[in-house]
């Protein structure tokens, strides 16, 4: 068995990790200030009205930034794929990169989980503003003091869910992109997980790590403690279980027979 980009899957994981953090830090800003931006909205409508509507606006804006997100992480992790030493020429009709990578985001985009995600993330920014509505009332603050609490709680939280946010999109799109242009490089490549070994990892994902499964096929995250076995196609596969998912540093190294 030989791994097609490097021979060592911990180094290999780690060059991922840095790849996905350049993208994270482009992104990340922009879905703080739009949360923030979302949030004091809230804040400002229920001041006037005493009611929290949902926002069309924002989940057009965080439909905007994470379709460019998931473009420039296709983009990337693709053509890492797509650019790897290969055993043999590249056939003709896979020469335009370019436009072969950007098929594979305009799929991603296309997918009804990604709709899914984005009307989660509004629907989560909407939520934090009725918790903090609740907890100023609840502690007898009033209307201004309740306005305070979320004007000095906003970018707490923006902060906080733009990490994440940025962090889980980076790595459902690069992984989906990676997986997309394995299969355009005319080898016959399975796929090798490798998890991010250290206190933070997952116990479903270690005992992932090293196994190798088909191109087109998943791995079985097995039933551990209180977590339930679960298929996941790649590290950060949309269609997994959000606990299986979020905040996930594992990635994917591609391997041929010898």
């Amino acid at each position: 068995m030989a791994r097609l980009i490097d021979d060592d899957p911990q180094r290999e994981q780690r060059r991922q990790d840095r790849l996905m953090a350049q993208i994270e830090r482009q992104f990340e800003p922009r879905y703080r200030d739009e949360i923030a931006r979302a949030m004091l909205a809230y804040a400002e409508a229920w001041k006037a009205t005493g009611a929290i509507d949902r926002q069309a606006e924002h989940i057009a804006a965080l439909e905007t930034i994470t379709r460019q997100q998931a473009t420039e992480a296709i983009r990337v992790f693709g053509n890492r794929l797509l650019n790897a030493p290969k055993s043999g020429p590249m056939p003709e009709h896979h020469k335009d990169f370019a436009a072969t990578l950007l098929k594979f985001a305009t799929m991603f985009i296309a997918a009804e989980s990604f709709r899914r995600r984005i009307s989660q993330i509004a629907e989560t920014t909407r939520n934090q503003i009725i918790a903090a509505v609740e907890q100023g009332f609840n502690a007898g603050l009033g209307q201004d003091g309740t306005g305070k609490l979320i004007r000095d709680l906003v970018p707490i939280m923006s902060r906080q869910r733009a990490n994440l946010i940025a962090r889980t999109e980076t790595h459902n799109a690069a992984n989906y992109g990676a997986v997309q242009a394995a299969k355009e490089t005319g080898l016959a490549l399975r796929k090798e997980w490798i998890a991010a070994i250290d206190e933070r990892t997952r116990f479903q994902h270690a005992a992932l790590s090293g196994k190798v499964v088909g191109q087109d096929e998943t791995w079985m995250a097995p039933a551990i403690r209180n977590d339930p076995a679960y298929m996941i196609a790649f590290p950060g596969d949309p269609n997994a279980p959000a606990h299986g998912t979020i905040n996930c540093r594992c990635a994917i190294s591609w391997v041929t027979d010898d």
